[in-house]
């Protein structure tokens, strides 16, 4: 076994690294040897979104899949993907994703449609526009107001992050 300090890799048990072939590469940055082989936890990939059921009576979407990181939907695509459908049977499934940490609050694509068909390999996406006063702004402001620790190093001015602390719908 090999000493491994990188508790959010899947391969250390321990603090030992149970991959029986480790490749180490240098890091002429820092001087120092690193481990090729990480891969992360499933639990903290899935700490990166959290998924929304939307009232049965908004029928423009029926999850909203809210990216808790500064990273994009399709880096977590295969679990929110077989999240979704452990959630529900229906078929097909429309999703609003909210890029708000990645995006920003004012960028046209901070929320985007997917739809999800079972049958298909490829999902159709589309920007989403909403109303500032929309069912979806608000349960997004809502559950950021309630996670202050995802807006304190977000791309986010520090007006944006003021106001959504507050519960100001943006």
């Amino acid at each position: 076994m090999i000493n491994c300090e990188n508790i959010q890799c899947k391969h250390n048990i321990n603090n030992d690294c149970i991959n029986k072939s480790i490749s180490i590469s240098l890091d002429c940055d820092n001087n120092e040897a690193i481990c090729t082989n990480y891969e992360e936890k499933e639990e903290i990939i899935r700490n990166n979104y959290h998924i929304i059921e939307l009232p049965s009576n908004y029928s423009k979407a029926d999850y909203i899949v809210i990216i808790r990181s500064e990273k994009v939907c399709y880096d977590y695509w295969e679990y929110i993907n077989n999240d979704i459908n452990k959630l529900t049977n229906k078929n097909p499934i429309h999703i609003i994703v909210d890029h708000t940490l990645h995006n920003g609050i004012k960028s046209l694509d901070r929320f985007i449609l997917i739809t999800i068909d079972k049958n298909k390999e490829n999902y159709p996406c589309s920007i989403f526009n909403t109303t500032k006063n929309s069912p979806i702004r608000k349960i997004s402001c809502n559950y950021f107001r309630n996670q202050p620790q995802l807006l304190e190093y977000s791309l986010l001015t520090s007006s944006q992050k003021k106001m959504l602390s507050k519960g100001i719908i943006l």
